[in-house]
């Protein structure tokens, strides 16, 4: 049976586009090599020992193998889950994707399951396609399994309905690479981790995207970015949001704030508070009843009164809040309450 040509196939879809529009030669070429990687991710999902390699990004086993367009581009492509829920057009059109910037996957079926003529089996049935304008890079929704088929039998475009999602502009973005760590950062407030740097380095450099090396000063300290990254990461980049920087730096300026604390308030404080109040007590009521005793000896009666004063005031000095720290070394009982207390303040002064 004869194959049909994506002339054959655009001229029983009406409305067509001829092509979609796309960004610098430079960018595709670069988007190109960067949905040929995820194909051959796929090649090698196929292997136990070819999801040992994918393992080192995709941290669970898909069940029909191969690595969904969805997930590709949420973890490999930095904000890119973040921008599109902010922004993405619901508005569809028809257009013959170009299938070499097409990110697909064979779950149902695979190329070597296919004998028939593809033009009767999806001219009347496009594909459903995201298009990373910016990017160059289109992401297969509905008729994710074609993709394959039309790149082994090189047909250079897929029939679909498409719409478009944004992406951060390159003068929006930053990237911190220092060899062992790579970040990137948004609006110079938000960081994530970059999953596989080398892998999408050409694409971001053709893109415009500054590559640092050097953590800039204006940020929170390197430290508590990768701190707190750690705990929002601690599951899986695909479950993890971006870290806030603003937020960051507002919780450290919270935690450097002294408050007024008593002694028994401090967290490295760890003082047996009760025993010591009763003990007090104790030797204050002793001395007082010792200094009736001794009412004769004036002298030593007005030593052992101010003996029992000392005493009181030893009892209630764990709980008197006489003393200033910074909220970060108290204890949690107080560390907590002021902290939200601090922040509703800092809020409600930002909003004045």
């Amino acid at each position: 049976m004869a194959l049909a040509t994506n002339t054959e196939i655009e001229q029983k879809i009406p409305d067509q586009k001829s092509e979609l529009e796309l960004p610098s030669e430079r960018i595709v070429e670069a988007a190109s090599r960067f949905v040929e990687a995820k194909h051959l991710l796929d090649k090698l999902s196929h292997s136990k020992a070819g999801r040992l390699v994918m393992s080192r990004n995709f941290d669970y086993m898909y069940p029909y193998e191969e690595i969904p367009p969805s997930d590709a581009v949420s973890t490999l492509l930095p904000f890119y889950k973040f921008e599109r829920a902010c922004a993405e057009s619901s508005e569809q059109y028809q257009a013959m994707v170009p299938t070499h910037l097409t990110i697909g996957q064979s779950w149902r079926w695979h190329p070597v399951h296919f004998h028939g003529d593809e033009s009767k089996k999806f001219a009347h049935d496009p594909a459903q396609y995201v298009y990373i304008k910016p990017l160059g890079i289109v992401v297969a929704h509905e008729g994710k399994n074609r993709v394959a088929l039309f790149r082994e039998r090189q047909r250079p475009y897929i029939p679909a309905k498409v719409w478009e999602a944004s992406y951060p502009k390159p003068d929006r973005l930053r990237i911190f690479d220092n060899g062992n760590l790579c970040l990137a950062i948004l609006d110079d407030r938000y960081v994530e981790i970059v999953a596989d740097w080398q892998m999408i380095k050409e694409l971001y450099i053709a893109y415009g995207v500054s590559i640092e090396v050097t953590w800039p000063t204006a940020y929170p300290s390197l430290l508590k970015v990768l701190q707190k990254l750690y705990i929002e990461t601690s599951h899986s980049f695909q479950e993890s949001g971006p870290v806030d920087m603003v937020a960051l730096q507002i919780d450290d300026n919270i935690q450097n704030t002294p408050i007024r604390v008593s002694l028994s308030d401090i967290d490295v404080i760890d003082l047996p508070i009760l025993k010591i109040m009763c003990a007090s007590v104790l030797v204050a009521i002793f001395l007082m009843f010792l200094s009736d005793l001794l009412s004769e000896y004036r002298e030593l009666k007005g030593a052992l009164k101010a003996l029992s004063f000392c005493a009181t005031v030893v009892c209630c000095l764990p709980v008197l809040r006489i003393l200033k720290c910074k909220v970060q070394y108290t204890k949690k009982h107080i560390r907590l309450p002021a902290t939200a207390t601090l922040k509703t303040n800092l809020s409600s002064k930002t909003k004045g």
